[in-house]
């Protein structure tokens, strides 16, 4: 079969939705005090160093054109948080790309690029070499949740105190797409989130994943954590317990069928936990998934249109009401 014939079949399968999936019975939300809580507070002021970057060129970038405007790199920090993001300032709405776990900037980079090229101001978190050792703890993972959590907020907030950016949409990847959940929620007044590749559950993502890093874990699989306490901050990283306070109109999900690192029912989980929003479904695993990211962020710029669209409306009309 030819590429593009091939690829166009592909494509069919991810038109479908869901196909039947089922989220297991003890995937259902935490309850919690939803109160903001201090521990995913990024605190402040909040202090930013400025650098040049360059455009990347090599292997797969050299077929995406880059964008006219010049990106800086920002190392945003303060109040606890410290991160680099790939930054391009304008005029327009704002993408606030939040990574996978650790390991190569070109996925964030890619992301950037394409929104960038469509007029959006861009801040780009950029993913650590290494967030986890391979058989890390599950409370090392937390850990990593709680400080995602502060620097996706973090870059949140830049992007509307510093870029000036009147409407925001989340655009997550992977552990990024779990993360953007409790940003978008605890933040309260960003415009859209794309979920890529994400899931709730976290205690039992980490049973269940085939993930290397999160294998194996020197607690016995399938055991909850005992104390309330632990329990508690299992929770309040959890997508499934910050989902309800979300908009499924401005909620896009992407997963990949055959996903091994955040299983299927773990997206499921995800996926009623936030009222069913629209989904998109593609034919890969969780790493196979680069071959459809293109397609996938095509459909990311047409829900952050949309939403960008209502904000202005929004604007406008409150404008008038004055």
């Amino acid at each position: 079969m030819r590429p593009r014939l091939l690829l166009a079949a592909l494509l069919l399968v991810s038109h479908a939705g869901c196909p039947d999936w089922e989220s297991p019975a003890d995937l259902s939300p935490p309850q919690v005090d939803l109160d903001s809580p201090p521990s995913l507070e990024p605190g402040s002021p909040l202090r930013i160093s400025r650098g040049p970057a360059q455009w990347a060129s090599q292997g797969w970038f050299r077929l995406t054109p880059r964008p006219e405007e010049r990106p800086e790199v920002w190392t945003i920090s303060g109040g606890g948080v410290r991160l680099r993001a790939l930054v391009i300032a304008g005029d327009g709405p704002a993408a606030v790309v939040l990574p996978h776990l650790q390991g190569t900037t070109r996925i964030p980079e890619y992301v950037a690029r394409r929104f960038a090229r469509e007029g959006y101001q861009v801040v780009a978190q950029l993913p650590p070499e290494a967030a986890l050792e391979a058989g890390s703890t599950r409370e090392a993972m937390l850990e990593v949740m709680r400080q995602r959590i502060k620097e996706g907020r973090a870059a949140a907030r830049i992007a509307a105190r510093e870029l000036g950016a009147p409407c925001r949409v989340l655009v997550g990847v992977s552990v990024g797409g779990m993360v953007a959940i409790p940003v978008a929620a605890l933040e309260g007044d960003i415009d859209g989130v794309v979920s890529m590749l994400a899931g709730g559950g976290m205690g039992w993502i980490v049973d269940h994943s085939k993930e290397p890093l999160i294998q194996p874990s020197p607690i016995p699989r399938g055991e909850a954590p005992s104390a309330p306490a632990e329990a508690q901050a299992a929770a309040l990283v959890d997508p499934l317990t910050w989902a309800p306070r979300l908009r499924k109109d401005r909620v896009l999900m992407i997963r990949a069928v055959w996903d091994q690192v955040i299983p299927p029912p773990a997206t499921h989980a995800l996926w009623d936990a936030l009222g069913q929003p629209e989904i998109h479904a593609y034919p890969s695993g969780h790493y196979s998934f680069g071959v459809f990211l293109p397609h996938a962020v095509d459909r990311a710029l047409e829900r952050a249109d949309a939403w960008c669209r209502q904000a202005e409306g929004r604007a406008t009309n409150e404008r008038a009401k004055d």
